[in-house]
């Protein structure tokens, strides 16, 4: 199988807080080489398990990506006891245009298992499926209401 087409900025082993990005290469009209990075973090504090909490799968929630921002800034190493990952925004294009699914009109949610060779939304898609998803042993994936749809008390 092909290796991942993402990198990740930061070490996920790391004892204390990092704040990084996840590198996802592409080509557009545009350049012809150019990226989207996809911000994260993580916090580690000795052995135990590893939570990867997830938000803005789809661009138009905002209220779990503003949370996990949140978590992310606040949470230190001494409040943990074992690994926290946190990616805030998983479609940065999505939330930049207010949007449900990626400029190319992909779900970015349907993308899963993904593909390393695949368009950037599906390159994301394998490496949380390969990389990411293995190390969790729980994963927190947040969701709610956008344009498309409200939620009421």
């Amino acid at each position: 199988m092909m290796p991942s087409t993402v990198s990740c900025s930061i070490d996920l082993q790391a004892e204390g807080k990092r704040i990084g990005h996840l590198r996802i290469n592409k080509i557009t009209n545009t350049a012809g080489w150019a990226s989207t990075f996809i911000h994260l973090g993580c916090v580690v504090n000795g052995k135990g398990p590893t939570v990867l909490v997830l938000a803005g799968n789809h661009g138009d929630e905002y209220a779990g990506q503003l949370a996990a921002l949140r978590l992310l800034q606040e949470l230190q190493p001494e409040q943990v006891h074992g690994r926290v990952i946190i990616i805030p925004v998983l479609s940065p294009p999505a939330a930049k245009a207010n949007t449900r699914t990626w400029p190319s009109g992909a779900n970015f949610n349907r993308a899963f298992p993904g593909r390393p060779d695949g368009p950037p939304h599906e390159q994301l898609a394998d490496y949380l499926t390969r990389v990411l998803f293995p190390m969790a042993d729980v994963v927190i994936d947040m969701h709610s209401g956008g344009r498309s749809s409200t939620f009421l008390p």
